[in-house]
C-alpha cells in the first residue's frame, strides 16, 4: 500500500460527499490507496450514509468523542501506507492534488534525507464565498517559521512519510485544541519540508463555537511543553500563544478587546503582527513567511 488517506469525522454527514468526491474506489486503485474515515462518535447518521454509499472506504467508529488528535492517532495506527495524506471532513481536494504533492514529495525525497513531510498551497472559502489563495515563502528555518503559527492547514493540506511518526510520535491527546501544531513544531526541530504554491485544496471555514476555556486549556499545556525555549524563540512562541488567545475571545467584544490592550501592553511587537494579520486577510492572495 503507497498511500493512506485519513479523515477525521464528527457530525458532518452533510459535507462528507464534497470531501469524498474525489476519492472514489477509481482513485484507490490507481494510487495504490486507501481513504479511513474516524468517525469520532457521530451522532447524524454517518455510519450508515458511509456504509451505503462509500462501501470501499475503511470506516473506523470511536464509541465516544475523543477529539481530533485521538481521530488522527486511530487513523495513522490503522493506516498500511508508506505515506499519511489527511483531509479534513469539511474540505475538498483538487482531483490531481495527490498526483502532483505525491510526485514532488517523493522525488525531493531522493535528494533530501531530512524531508519527511509535504504540504500544499490552498484557497480559503470565506461564509460569504470570498476567496483567497494561501501561498509560502520558504524559510531559512522551519522550526522558526512554525513558532509563529501553524498557518498551513495540515488538516487538509499534510501528507507525511510514515516512519517520521514512528520516530517523533502520534499527536498529542492531552491537547483538545492546536494538537496539529505542537506536532509540526515537534517535527520541524528535526526535519524539513517541501512544499508546492499551486492550490490543490479548499478550506471552507465556518464560525467557531470552540469554548474559550478548552482553546485556553490547550495553550496553557503548549507553554508548559514548550517552556525550555528562551531567547528569541520563546518571544516567538507566546507571542503565537496571545495571538491564539485573542482568536478564541472573538465571540465575546468586550473580553476581546480588554485582552487585546492587555496582551500589546505585555508585548508591544504584537501590535505589528496584529496589523498584518488584518491587512493579509483583506487581500486575494495572501503570502506566509
Amino acid at each position: 500500500m503507497k498511500l493512506s488517506i485519513i479523515l477525521p469525522s464528527y457530525n458532518r454527514k452533510h459535507s462528507l460527499p464534497r470531501a469524498l468526491s474525489a476519492l472514489t474506489a477509481g482513485f484507490c486503485a490507481l494510487f495504490e490507496a486507501e481513504v479511513i474515515v474516524i468517525d469520532d462518535a457521530s451522532t447524524d447518521g454517518t455510519e450508515a450514509f458511509l456504509r451505503e454509499s462509500y462501501p470501499h472506504v475503511t470506516y473506523i467508529k470511536h464509541e465516544i468523542n475523543k477529539g481530533a488528535a485521538a481521530a488522527r492517532n486511530t487513523g495513522i495506527r490503522c493506516a498500511k501506507g508508506k505515506y499519511l495524506a489527511f483531509l479534513d471532513s469539511d474540505d475538498e481536494w483538487l482531483p490531481h492534488k495527490i498526483a502532483h504533492q505525491l510526485t514532488l514529495f517523493q522525488a525531493e525525497q531522493k535528494r533530501n534525507r531530512k524531508i519527511k513531510a509535504s504540504f500544499t498551497a490552498y484557497t480559503l472559502v470565506y461564509p460569504n464565498h470570498r476567496e483567497q489563495v494561501v501561498v509560502y515563502q520558504k524559510p531559512a528555518d522551519w522550526f522558526a517559521f512554525f513558532l509563529k503559527g501553524c498557518f498551513i492547514s495540515p488538516g487538509t493540506t499534510l501528507m507525511v512519510d510514515r516512519s517520521a511518526y514512528d520516530e517523533i510520535g502520534l499527536y498529542d491527546e492531552t491537547l483538545k485544541r492546536l494538537e496539529d501544531w505542537d506536532w509540526l513544531l515537534r517535527y520541524s526541530q528535526l526535519y524539513e519540508f517541501v512544499f508546492t504554491n499551486e492550490s490543490l485544496a479548499r478550506i471552507y471555514l465556518r464560525e467557531s463555537h470552540a469554548d474559550p476555556s478548552v482553546v485556553q486549556g490547550a495553550l496553557e499545556r503548549l507553554v508548559q511543553k514548550w517552556s525550555h525555549l528562551s531567547g528569541v524563540n520563546q518571544r516567538r512562541f507566546l507571542q503565537t500563544v496571545r495571538i491564539e488567545t485573542l482568536a478564541s475571545l472573538k465571540q465575546s467584544k468586550s473580553q476581546f478587546l480588554k485582552a487585546i490592550i492587555q496582551n500589546i501592553i505585555k508585548d508591544p511587537g504584537l501590535f505589528v503582527r496584529l496589523v498584518k494579520m488584518v491587512l493579509n486577510q483583506k487581500s486575494e492572495r495572501r503570502v506566509i513567511d
